[in-house]
């Protein structure tokens, strides 16, 4: 079993615990679109996880896929899908929620995501006769962040659906991923809302159903992983490629001391223990996902629209 593995990401947790009980794994191939799901059904593997009770779906692509204009189409397709089974029927209006900073790039996906969200709800209520019945009630909302605002999310979010009574809450966030590979190439979306900047450390009140009233559906992308992962991996492979050489006397020292306290000699020596990495290209990479995770959620939350028609649409 691995520890301080820190990850938003269910599957990456799942995996670094191995078999557990009370959490199911499901798996399937989607066109070069791996779909897996984590099923959390128990407190204590809630509790073991680090993850709420409830599902969890991640869609893995293959390297650089948001840069291609086609493939970020069929991930789009793949997660309206998805977001279909999560969502309840009849739900009426429904509120996104751009959660991060949109002056720090790795934190803006959320705000930036929903400029692309196709708001209906003004429209619907003030001019329904002009209105496509296809389109359902959506509103957006970005909340902004507490050192800018000087609000908590939760406070400002709970105010807006108690106003507007939405069906269901979708919440969108930049996540923290254990493994590089996996920044800018991951999907998670759940049923079971999210803690505004928990993947960073900050831990603030929960946006879920029991705090907002309502289903809430959370929706993220990697775009960060901690200096202390790769420093983590980069030393393993240094250990293993002793290890199958003899590795001298180094090699006698690293066998009779243990991973954690090796890791633990590394984060103290590095001082890497909270700094988080994102790649160079990371402004571009959020405009790709945040595009994407729109146009899923345009196909998901609207009846039977092409993305030709969602292109057209007046953002």
């Amino acid at each position: 079993m691995q520890k301080n593995i820190r990850t938003d990401l269910a599957r990456e947790a799942s995996a670094a615990m191995g078999a557990l009980q009370g959490v199911e794994t499901f798996s399937r191939e989607d066109e070069g679109v791996e779909v897996y799901q984590v099923q959390v059904n128990t407190p204590a593997a809630a509790r073991t996880l680090g993850k709420a009770m409830g599902r969890y779906v991640t869609l893995d692509a293959t390297d650089e896929a948001f840069s291609d204009m086609d493939r970020r189409e069929h991930l789009a397709k793949a997660l309206a899908q998805e977001i279909k089974k999560l969502l309840p029927e009849d739900f009426g209006t429904a509120l996104v929620v751009g959660l991060g900073n949109a002056r720090a790039t790795p934190d803006a996906l959320g705000p930036k995501a929903l400029e692309m969200v196709m708001v209906t709800r003004h429209l619907i209520e003030y001019m329904p006769e002009a209105v496509d019945e296809r389109l359902r009630p959506v509103a957006a909302y970005a909340p902004g962040v507490l050192g800018v605002t000087g609000l908590e999310t939760a406070e400002v979010v709970r105010g807006v659906v108690k106003r507007i009574k939405p069906g269901v809450v979708i919440c969108i966030d930049a996540l923290a991923a254990r493994s590089a590979a996996r920044v800018g190439n991951t999907l998670q979306l759940s049923d079971t809302g999210i803690q505004p900047g928990s993947g960073l450390g900050n831990m603030r009140s929960a946006l879920n159903a029991k705090a907002l009233g309502c289903p809430v559906l959370a929706l993220g992308v990697p775009t960060v992983v901690y200096a202390s992962t790769i420093a983590q991996d980069a030393f393993q492979q240094m250990l293993d490629a002793l290890k199958e050489e003899g590795g001298g006397e180094f090699g006698a020292f690293t066998r009779a001391v243990s991973r954690d306290d090796l890791l633990a000699l590394l984060r103290q020596a590095a001082g890497a223990g909270d700094m988080v990495v994102t790649p160079k290209n990371i402004d571009e990479l959020v405009a790709q996902a945040a595009s994407v995770l729109a146009l899923g959620l345009n196909l998901a939350l609207h009846k039977n629209l092409s993305v030709e028609e969602i292109r057209a649409f007046p953002f």
